[in-house]
């Protein structure tokens, strides 16, 4: 809803969207036989046997719950002379699906945390020096939050060290003495050893992901046709979802500075408890520059360039048993240190009745990554360059409606 009034634009609206979502991801449900050649598949000679058995319902395997998110916001649009100044707050909120059979003896497979309080403050300013057009600063941030997505859920519901048994003839080889092939097991049979299942869940804090995104840019007109912006963009996402292995001893490091971690667990019962938590943090930084410049009969051409730094604490790292302290954060493993894009972009009709004006765009594309360090300890990778990124030229052709 719009509405006027004096030098002020107010926008007011409201979101509702629930989602019906279902996933299965469950391995080997109806048993997978291994066999080292032709030969041995002829003969019935097993190499390996493997099946996910379900304990009580073989629904149990078929993750299916509903996501409601609601949402409001409210926006001022306000007009002064050769400053225009935007200022809004959105709030929303995401009611998550909750585990229909969690793990009694583990409080992580209870609860999928809801996150009700995603407020989202924003602003805006654009001041056209002198009111000519010619030279505009545009300055604007906020905050904005990122759904979690329901994938995220379907572990907790189906693997939870309850609801299925992992059969694998590599743990108790005497599990082939038993098989009927090519028919899977039904159950587990009796005196059969089965490995310490691993286990989903939920840290009661989990939130979703909060992005703190800032922008300055200057534009300015040459002459009739040519334009130049040059902007700072900056980029902080903090509550970012990561994995992390909370059935672990405290690890100990080696001469070369990796951790090392026991071969026991304080949990014997069970296998890798990993806990989804949102505790990563990433960082961009970017200075960007765009050179447009528009020719006859709409054709315009245009170049950028962005010299950039991208940096967190979760991509570089390996199996843990805690997250790892802000100062570790190091460059992420897609990082592109700079990139240069040129473009080129035309009106095109097209002969087909109700299609009317569209344009083609062209473009050329060619980045370069900076060397990445492992966060722990010397790397042998320290140094070196993405072979697929460094310097490869990319070309596009695309057609959109204009």
């Amino acid at each position: 809803m719009n509405l006027t009034w004096g030098l002020n634009r107010f926008r007011v609206g409201f979101d509702y969207n629930v989602n019906d979502v279902g996933q299965q991801r469950e391995d080997n449900l109806q048993g997978r036989y291994d066999f080292k050649s032709l030969t041995d598949f002829m003969n019935r000679k097993i190499s390996r046997y493997r099946q996910t058995v379900l304990v009580f319902n073989p629904a149990d395997a078929f993750f299916a719950g509903r996501q409601t998110e609601t949402a409001a916001h409210v926006q001022d649009k306000l007009v002064l002379g050769d400053v225009t100044l935007t200022a809004g707050l959105r709030w929303e909120g995401q009611w998550n699906p909750q585990p229909t059979k969690p793990n009694p003896a583990i409080p992580y497979t209870a609860h999928i945390p809801n996150d009700l309080k995603q407020w989202q403050p924003r602003g805006g300013l654009a001041w056209s020096i002198r009111g000519a057009g010619k030279t505009v600063v545009r300055v604007s941030g906020g905050v904005y939050d990122a759904r979690t997505p329901a994938t995220l859920f379907q572990r907790v519901f189906t693997d939870n060290g309850v609801t299925t048994i992992a059969v694998d003839s590599k743990f108790d080889p005497s599990v082939l003495n038993v098989l009927t092939f090519p028919l899977p097991l039904t159950s587990v049979p009796a005196g059969i050893n089965v490995a310490a299942p691993r286990v989903f869940g939920f840290d009661p804090n989990f939130k979703n992901p909060r992005s703190w995104q800032g922008s300055a840019t200057v534009e300015q007109l040459i002459g009739e046709n040519v334009t130049l912006s040059v902007g700072y963009l900056y980029n902080a996402t903090h509550n970012l979802q990561r994995r992390l292995d909370r059935n672990l001893f405290p690890p100990t490091i080696n001469a070369a500075g990796m951790p090392i971690f026991p071969t026991t667990r304080p949990d014997p019962t069970i296998g890798s408890l990993s806990i989804n938590e949102s505790t990563a943090h990433s960082r961009y930084d970017a200075l960007a520059v765009s050179l447009t410049h528009r020719l006859a009969s709409r054709f315009q051409m245009q170049a950028n360039y962005a010299l950039a730094r991208n940096l967190d604490d979760d991509s570089n790292t390996s199996r843990r048993s805690g997250p790892m302290p802000r100062t570790t954060s190091a460059t992420t493993r897609t990082s592109t240190r700079s990139r240069i894009s040129p473009a080129a972009s035309r009106p095109a009709r097209f002969s087909s009745p109700g299609q009317g004006c569209r344009i083609r765009r062209s473009s050329v594309s060619t980045r370069r990554t900076t060397p990445t360090t492992r966060t722990t300890g010397p790397s042998s990778t320290a140094g070196s360059w993405d072979a697929t990124a460094s310097g490869s030229p990319r070309f596009s052709i695309s057609t959109c409606a204009c």
